[in-house]
């Protein structure tokens, strides 16, 4: 249920869980670490099941082909590539290590948190919407983002209050806050759920 994935500068923990009654999860993820940036994008098919599995999984596609290129861009081809599918609400975030920005761009309900080491966070924040081929908004966010910083972008399966964002910051372990934050394993979950979080080293 939560894998672990090291780079040079970055340690990634995702978790994946389908609705309770359905085989497959309409939720799908990518990660990437180059010598420049990290690129992370989570899509959230609409619905639920294989259909919502096939529209998160082109937009995956879509973050593997384009994750070199700047958010806006990113944003405009997942819209492209959607179009023959039921739509998806996806989330995308790059760390560019030279400049130690991290840009944030939502469209829909993803949601992501940045936790600093002195127990700060931010918020960036999803503009309403999804994608499908039709026309949509979109903003990029970014901010600073410092080494042993951490990030948690997470889908509409999960909620998280925010009075308990900075006791999860407390921990200053990626895996740790995602194992705090997880329902308890006999959970029936109403709705797909990804979480993936991440440390800057």
């Amino acid at each position: 249920m939560i894998e672990t994935k090291s780079y040079s500068k970055t340690k990634i923990i995702t978790c994946q869980q389908s609705k309770h009654g359905e085989l497959v999860c309409g939720d799908s993820y990518y990660t990437i670490e180059t010598d420049e940036y990290f690129f992370t994008g989570v899509a959230d098919g609409l619905g639920s099941g294989a259909e919502a599995k096939k529209a998160s999984e082109q937009a995956v596609h879509t973050f593997r082909e384009h994750h070199h290129q700047s958010l806006k861009h990113i944003v405009f081809h997942c819209n492209q590539n959607l179009q023959t599918t039921r739509g998806a609400v996806i989330g995308a975030l790059k760390l560019d290590f030279k400049s130690g920005l991290i840009t944030f761009a939502g469209v829909g309900n993803i949601q992501c948190l940045l936790l600093y080491p002195d127990q700060t966070f931010k918020g960036a924040i999803s503009v309403p919407g999804y994608l499908s081929g039709r026309r949509y908004r979109m903003r990029e966010m970014s901010f600073p983002f410092f080494r042993q910083s951490m990030f948690l972008m997470y889908s509409d399966g999960i909620s998280i209050e925010r009075e308990a964002i900075k006791r999860y910051a407390e921990e200053q372990d990626p895996e740790k806050m995602v194992q705090r934050i997880l329902p308890p394993v006999e959970t029936e979950y109403k709705d797909d759920l990804t979480l993936i979080s991440g440390k800057y080293f």
